[in-house]
């Protein structure tokens, strides 16, 4: 099962079930269940992708996503932008559009 959950409300907004491991298919699907404007959508890893971010941008919402080393190019690409980062700038964040 995959949740939408307003973790402010404590509530959870919507759930999907993960047929046969497909957590990603199932995250995207509960993602087209909520509104999202004006809303931040945190996921780990596996999230970390073309797809989910397209379903968040689309529904009008920011994004804040677990990035891993094992993603190679795109670790590559998020460094290259937060080495361009000025000021007193100590941890990485990540998301938005």
């Amino acid at each position: 099962m995959v949740s939408a959950y307003a973790a402010r409300l404590r509530l959870t907004l919507a759930t999907v079930p993960a047929e046969r491991g497909g957590e990603l298919e199932a995250a995207i699907e509960a993602l087209g269940l909520v509104a999202l404007k004006g809303k931040v959508v945190t996921g780990d890893a596996l999230h970390c992708n073309r797809r989910t971010v397209a379903a968040i941008n689309a529904g009008g919402g920011d994004w804040c996503l677990a990035l891993k080393a094992n993603q190679d190019s795109l670790l590559s690409d998020a460094r290259a932008c937060f080495g361009k980062v000025k000021g007193d700038h100590h941890g990485i964040a990540a998301g938005g559009q």
